[in-house]
């Protein structure tokens, strides 16, 4: 069952081979791509009495590298860097599992080239960075979007390009541009899914940046002025928080008050967003800081993460405190984890954006289901706890913002309160995620559609439309 989804599964039946299957899993768990395997130990086997002596072991074969074929796919890549007039440097997670990222940010410097971000790696780069775009991908900002699919070249770090970041339909993603894609996993750069990778590089990071950073002095490089404006002429036109959103009167706007958490927080913070709307309106917003750690579990999105996340963070960095943003249908999956952060008294910043139903899935009833809210809402059978309450019945402090003249000085107290709270952010039904990819589109086309005669003057390639 498991070997499909694991990267080494095996029962050990010998039990003199055990030493041989723990010091192979662990081997392969964190070699290459890190990733999980699964040993079956049946009790007999735990339960056998062996002289160590008669333990085998494992000794992994040296893989040899081939730098003759990484040297020459490097120089194929600043060819086509020297013939590049609007460049995207794409940054994954693979940066940060390799731990390259100071030399990737000297990379990067060198070569002048503007970044987006996946998820994986949002605080790769601070905001103010002069070379920082946004994130992108179905869920993003359209600057980010805009630039990576008008780029005529694309250089992937780390980075599978899942459909997350691609669209539905990965043929439209970049596809004006020469795309050089670095995965150390060879399934991922290799899988059939209709995008055409022109240089692909499965190899360690480490071992890319070794070379290639010896070459940038002797590359000639185009000027980017005209793109690097453009690219900031999209991010003025395209705010995230849009002014009008400041007026609501009513409750919470959630892009209002990420920009307003995003400011309030300090640099070297410790950001765990949930799933769903909290943790899109979360990646579209947070403006990052030097050295802010901002995670999820993204890919895998169980509800609920952020909360036990949260527990094993302020551990991990000597009971420190953390921001964990949450929303009310996650919370519920085990909000028993509060009794955990009260008994160690762990300085955890709830966040609990609470619009008292499941939003994410009530905006795809909206696109495919004629908007028939079936356990989505309170009309549609969703329960309705109070969570403070519950709360309050662990022993946490709360505390709860009701509109935007309080917004402020409720952050600023959660945040300075010296232990646990949990702080509702109450926002309307039906806030939504915007912009938001539909399904079949290109990811530089997000609904609300733009005003198509502004949109055609805005891309520099053909849009997708008129190829049809």
């Amino acid at each position: 069952m498991v070997k499909p989804i694991t990267k080494y599964a095996s029962r050990v039946n010998d039990p003199k081979r055990v030493a041989y299957e723990l010091e192979k899993a662990v081997y392969l768990a964190k070699s290459g791509r890190p990733g999980p395997v699964l040993l079956d130990l049946p009790f007999n086997t735990q339960i056998t009495e062996l002289d160590e002596k008669e333990l085998k072991h494992y000794s992994p074969r040296k893989s040899k590298i081939d730098y003759n074929l990484l040297d020459k796919k490097i120089n194929q890549t600043i060819d086509l860097i020297e013939n590049s007039e609007r460049p995207i440097i794409i940054v994954g997670a693979g940066v940060k599992i390799s731990k390259s990222q100071k030399r990737t940010r000297e990379l990067i410097d060198k070569l002048g080239i503007p970044v987006v971000e996946s998820w994986g790696a949002i605080d790769f780069l601070p905001y103010n960075h002069p070379l920082f775009v946004e994130g992108f991908g179905v869920s993003h900002n359209r600057a980010g979007n805009l630039a990576v699919q008008n780029s005529d070249l694309i250089i992937s770090l780390g980075s599978r390009l899942d459909t997350r970041q691609t669209g539905g339909k990965p043929a439209t993603f970049a596809r004006g541009a020469k795309k050089v894609v670095l995965d150390i996993d060879k399934y991922e750069l290799y899988k059939k899914r209709g995008m055409f990778i022109d240089i692909g590089i499965d190899y360690n990071l480490n071992d890319f940046l070794d070379n290639i950073l010896k070459k940038t002095e002797d590359i000639k490089y185009q000027n980017l002025s005209n793109w690097k404006n453009k690219i900031n002429d999209w991010k003025q036109r395209f705010p995230i928080c849009l002014p009008e959103y400041f007026n609501q009167t009513d409750k919470i706007n959630p892009y209002v008050f990420m920009e307003a958490l995003s400011d309030q927080s300090k640099e070297g913070d410790i950001i765990i967003a949930d799933t769903g709307a909290n943790l899109m309106w979360t990646m579209q917003s947070w403006k990052t800081k030097e050295n802010q750690k901002i995670f999820s579990s993204f890919g895998h999105s169980p509800m609920g993460y952020s909360l036990p996340a949260s527990i094993g963070a302020s551990f991990a960095s000597n009971k420190g405190p953390i921001t964990c943003i949450t929303g009310d249908g996650g919370i519920k999956m085990n909000i028993n984890e509060l009794e955990t952060i009260v008994k160690h008294n762990l300085p955890v910043k709830i966040f609990l954006i609470n619009n008292h139903e499941l939003g994410t899935i009530k905006q795809f009833q909206d696109t495919l289901f004629k908007s028939s809210y079936k356990a989505s809402s309170i009309e549609g059978g969703l329960g309705n706890a109070d969570l403070l309450a519950v709360a309050k019945a662990y022993g946490l402090a709360t505390s709860q913002i009701n509109n935007h003249k309080e917004m402020n000085e409720k952050i600023r107290e959660t945040f300075e309160y010296p232990g646990p709270v949990l702080c509702s952010v109450e926002l309307k039904h039906g806030e939504k995620v915007i912009p938001k990819l539909e399904f079949g589109r290109p990811i530089e086309d997000p609904a609300p559609l733009l005003d198509r005669e502004e949109f055609n003057k805005i891309m520099i390639i053909p849009p997708f439309e008129s190829k049809k």
